[in-house]
């Protein structure tokens, strides 16, 4: 039975049917033992005979020289065509696209110098005998690296201590993870090369990055090394590079673990003076928002900027303000008159507030004092003075003509009168009036929470003097910005 070897490529057939050698490499990553793409490399081996006939050879320089330019032409660099090889009508051997490696021509003996034959050597590239997928790497990589990075973000140390005076001082935890991946896959050509037809490198490089790369929860840091658990993960940013020519995705994104959504920074310092009694106990802060990123379904719900994250973060610690001002105060080290403590007011002398919405930052400052509380809830600013001017001495003052030591002064066995006075300044809630349609409503409007202070003082007096007589009564109201004030006088006196 006959048997008859063919070999083509392309359009190309091959006579006299050159020998062959297959050569693969195994690579594999040393970690994981993770199987590399590496192709096959086929090795042909042929002579060139001009009449195409291994007997009788009637060649001649222009005829080998011809089939050489013939072959130069066909497997010319990067060429990729379909390689088949088979023996009669048995399955092929190989049949799939291969892609040119080298092409070499070199005179078969020293005694024939390209005038009756010559010796080639072909390189083809194959991902495998039959197809267009690898065998030993379907997906083609060629390179692959993966790094995982967790380290403590700005030294947070998350702990709790003793505050200076009383109270706890806390810490959050924050950590910081990175992830690096590295990807590199080659063209696979499918055959059809000179239409374009193929598989980009970085394509398919990016293709198993999405599909294959596993994603660990970047909380799980490495057992026994760096282990954060129990937060939650923000600010997941992501950079993508790719290098069109090398076949590679570079891929690097970070997170931020932390137990909620944004971390906090803050001050406290006491301000305290010898010309008050008063104490003054400023905080200060600052929150960084933390955002949440869905990069398989950007702009959704499920995406939060880094300004929500702060705006989170400050409603669940705008009620500590107070007892973080309290850390540094103890109230029974600041006595009043009557030898009682004098505790932090819990409404703020001065605030402040303000955010960046592209930096997602959130600013606050809080002023606190011991002052006494006001006399009237809804009061922002409130003082209140008590004059008394006490007796002064009557006498006569006589001028004589020529009395150069000045005038004579005599005693009229009298003094001049008593005078009580109370003064309050306040800043209340302004009057909403709408447009001052009403301007008796706004005069009556005149706020009456100090009528019972100044009644139960001038009840004190008449109690204390036989004669008590209104001076002066005069109160003042700009409903506007909600300014205040009232003076009231009396002259006290008695009969004794």
């Amino acid at each position: 039975m006959a048997t008859s070897v063919t070999m083509t490529y392309g359009s190309y057939s091959f006579s006299p049917v050159p020998s062959f050698t297959i050569n693969r490499n195994s690579e594999r990553t040393p970690g994981l033992d993770f199987c590399l793409s590496t192709p096959l490399e086929i090795q042909l081996d042929g002579i060139i005979f001009p009449t195409g006939v291994n007997s009788a050879p009637s060649g001649g320089f222009e005829n080998v020289t011809n089939e050489v330019i013939e072959l130069n032409n066909v497997f010319k660099c990067g060429n990729c065509e379909t390689f088949r090889v088979r023996c009669d009508t048995d399955p092929y051997v190989f049949d799939g696209p291969a892609k040119v490696t080298s092409f070499s021509v070199q005179p078969r003996n020293d005694a024939d110098l390209y005038v009756n034959t010559a010796a080639y050597s072909i390189t083809l590239e194959m991902v495998s005998r039959t197809g267009t997928t690898y065998d030993n790497q379907p997906s083609g990589i060629t390179a692959i690296s993966e790094e995982w990075d967790f380290e403590i973000f700005d030294e947070r140390v998350a702990g709790t201590s003793d505050g200076p005076k009383a109270g706890t001082v806390s810490v959050e935890a924050a950590y910081q993870v990175s992830h690096n991946v590295a990807v590199t896959a080659p063209f696979i050509c499918t055959g059809d090369y000179a239409n374009g037809e193929g598989k980009i490198g970085w394509e398919n490089a990016a293709d198993y990055i999405i599909e294959y790369i596993s994603y660990n929860s970047p909380e799980s840091g490495v057992t026994g090394l760096f282990l954060p658990t129990g937060l939650g993960s923000y600010n997941h940013f992501r950079t993508v590079s790719k290098n069109v020519y090398d076949g590679t995705i570079n891929l690097s994104e970070t997170w931020l673990l932390c137990t909620d959504s944004g971390y906090e920074e803050f001050d406290v310092n006491v301000d305290t003076s010898l010309d008050t009694y008063l104490t003054n106990v400023n905080v200060n802060g600052n929150i960084q928002g933390l955002a949440n990123v869905n990069y398989a379904n950007p702009n959704s719900s499920d995406e939060t900027p880094k300004i929500a994250g702060a705006f989170g973060k400050w409603r669940s610690v705008s009620g500590e303000i107070y007892s973080r001002a309290n850390t540094v105060y103890l109230a029974s080290e600041n006595i009043n008159q009557s030898g009682n403590t004098m505790p932090l007011h819990i409404d703020p002398l001065n605030t402040s507030f303000g955010y960046n919405n592209k930096a997602g930052t959130v600013t606050y400052s809080y002023t606190y004092n011991n002052r006494p509380y006001n006399c009237v809830s809804n009061a922002r600013l409130e003082n209140i003075t008590f004059n008394e001017n006490n007796p002064s001495d009557v006498f006569a003052s006589l001028t004589i003509l020529g009395r150069t030591a000045g005038p004579l002064f005599q005693d009229i066995g009298t003094s001049g009168a008593r005078t009580k006075e109370i003064s309050i300044e306040a800043v209340l809630p302004v009057w909403d009036s709408g447009r001052c349609t009403l301007i008796s409503s706004i005069g009556a409007g005149i706020p009456t929470g100090y009528d019972e202070l100044v009644n139960s003082y001038q009840a004190y007096l008449t109690g204390v003097y036989s004669g008590v007589f209104i001076n002066s009564d005069n109160k003042n109201w700009n409903p506007k910005d909600g300014r205040f004030s009232w003076n009231k006088s009396w002259t006290v006196g008695g009969c004794s």
